[in-house]
């Protein structure tokens, strides 16, 4: 879905969002539909776990970096892997 909104001199070409499970690893990689890197970010929006209030859960499950690796692809990695843990995240890519 592309959503062209103005914002200021330039507009958004497209928005990308999703939410990943991350089980019990510390990397995973998310496959996105194709942007100009050098005209898009991502966007942390939030994180989830699998178990609530376990003796795992530490800071480490709750953080996370997301990192557009290529024109195609996140990846996203964490520290503590003992919880499955559920990432949001966005990709916004500007005109």
């Amino acid at each position: 879905m592309a959503i062209n909104i103005a914002y200021g001199t330039k507009s958004i070409k497209s928005i990308q969002r999703g939410v990943t499970l991350s089980s019990s690893t510390a990397t995973a990689t998310v496959t996105i539909t194709s942007v100009d890197t050098a005209k898009s970010f991502v966007s942390f929006l939030g994180i989830g776990h699998e178990e609530v209030g376990s003796t795992a859960d530490t800071l480490g499950q709750k953080f996370a970096t997301i990192t557009l690796t290529n024109a195609t692809t996140l990846t996203i990695t964490r520290k503590a892997t003992s919880l499955g843990t559920y990432i949001s995240w966005e990709v916004i890519e500007y005109a």
